[in-house]
């Protein structure tokens, strides 16, 4: 349980001597305020809170993955600043574990694509999908499996990219033509690939639980500071 302690009295007479400083003195401190503490989630809080739930393997993740909407206007009422996690690359399963549930995965990695064939490891960078994959699953050829198999495990070979074939996604580290036409292949299966899998999902509240130790220790101070400098400004 986190609880938001801050000295409304102190709050409550800052806001008052803002509101008779200028009209624009009290929504710049708001704005200031809220920006602040959304950077603060991103730069700061959130890889603290990140340790505390996830394994993290890789520190920067956090804030390569993380952005900051920034507060605007004038209307105090309506003024909201905003820090998550983008839809991108290591960033694009947070949604899902903020809330939990059920979720259909298509390519669930298996723990051969993994650093030391670790489960719980990080995928190795050789092993990410983004950088290119062979599917011509879908695509209609005079081949037969066996040798459509074939020809995608020598296309894996050449180009070092995995390859799809029915429901796993391969790679090729080696392939060479024995005597008598026999073809050798070594494989390594990477990812499941299922585009009806469903993947259950704890909910961690990673985000929710990361702005509100923030607001715990940073959003009184934050809201003096930004006072004191509308205070500086205006009675210049």
């Amino acid at each position: 349980m986190y609880q938001l302690n801050i000295d409304t009295k102190e709050i409550t007479r800052l806001t008052g001597v803002l509101r008779d400083l200028h009209r624009a003195a009290y929504p710049n401190a708001v704005r200031q305020t809220l920006n602040d503490l959304a950077f603060d989630v991103k730069q700061r809080q959130m890889p603290i809170t990140a340790k505390q739930i996830f394994t993290v393997r890789n520190p920067n993740m956090f804030k390569v993955f993380s952005k900051v909407d920034k507060a605007t206007g004038w209307d105090v009422g309506a003024m909201r600043a905003e820090a998550g996690m983008l839809n991108k690359g290591a960033g694009r399963t947070f949604d899902e574990q903020e809330e939990g549930g059920t979720y259909k995965h298509e390519n669930v990695p298996l723990a051969t694509a993994r650093v030391g064939g670790n489960k719980k490891g990080k995928i190795q960078s050789s092993n990410y999908l983004k950088k290119g994959l062979i599917d011509r699953s879908k695509k209609t050829r005079n081949r037969s499996a066996r040798s459509q198999f074939i020809a995608d495990a020598y296309m894996s070979k050449k180009l070092g990219l995995p390859f799809r074939h029915n429901k796993t996604i391969f790679r090729a580290s080696s392939f060479s033509r024995l005597k008598k036409g026999d073809i050798r292949i070594k494989l390594r299966a990477l990812y499941t690939s299922k585009t009806d899998q469903s993947v259950n999902v704890k909910a961690t509240k990673f985000i929710e639980k990361t702005a509100l130790q923030t607001i715990n220790i940073k959003a009184e101070k934050f809201y003096k500071r930004a006072a004191n400098q509308q205070f500086k400004k205006f009675f210049k």
